[in-house]
């Protein structure tokens, strides 16, 4: 999904013409997918049901963060990998939504493969503003290289003047930011979203 809209971009850039419509449609979808790869994960929220190594430990980290709801959690202990039939009581885990980690109490996950089954939703229902900032300004980047026909040229020559263009895509505020929604394989502190009595 992108992380702006058209209009959103042409507002950025100050366009009111359609002219470039198509070029910034690629180019939003270009950086939305860039900004989601080094985030490693999808960003909009979404439904996923997917299945999981069973380790033998209270905690299983998830593919997608940050999460919002969990739907069903299933550690198939009878090893009948086609039903998932040994479902979990959701008042007895505690979700860390934004490092993406489930946490059992008082037991921990049956160890196997392909044996824990999860339907979840997971992603920001509302993009943050500070990675929407990061996706317009490398639309803008990318569009005025094309525009000034500059895509790929280093340095060139303007009545005498040398001008130089930099070909690294973020700067180190903008890296900051990515780093800040980077999904990481690990505990992140205790962010509960929800546990029992909840």
């Amino acid at each position: 999904m992108n992380l702006v809209t058209r209009a959103e971009a042409k507002t950025y850039l100050n366009i009111t013409s359609v002219t470039y419509d198509t070029l910034l449609d690629e180019l939003i979808s270009d950086c939305s997918g860039m900004i989601a790869r080094l985030c490693r994960r999808d960003l909009a929220a979404a439904d996923y049901e997917q299945v999981y190594d069973g380790s033998g430990r209270k905690s299983l980290i998830l593919d997608n963060a940050p999460i919002n709801e969990i739907y069903v959690l299933s550690d198939d202990l009878d090893k009948d990998n086609r039903q998932y039939d040994s479902t979990i009581d959701l008042d007895t885990i505690m979700v860390r939504g934004k490092s993406g980690i489930i946490e059992l109490y008082n037991q921990t996950f049956g160890e196997g493969q392909r044996n824990i089954y999860v339907k979840y939703n997971a992603g920001f229902a509302t993009i943050p503003g500070e990675l929407k900032l990061v996706c317009k300004d490398l639309i803008a980047k990318k569009y005025t290289a094309i525009i000034e026909r500059r895509a790929g040229i280093s340095s060139k020559t303007v009545n005498g003047e040398s001008v130089s263009f930099s070909s690294q895509d973020l700067n180190d505020d903008q890296r900051k930011v990515i780093n800040e929604f980077k999904f990481r394989d690990e505990l992140q502190g205790v962010d509960v979203v929800f546990g029992p009595g909840s």
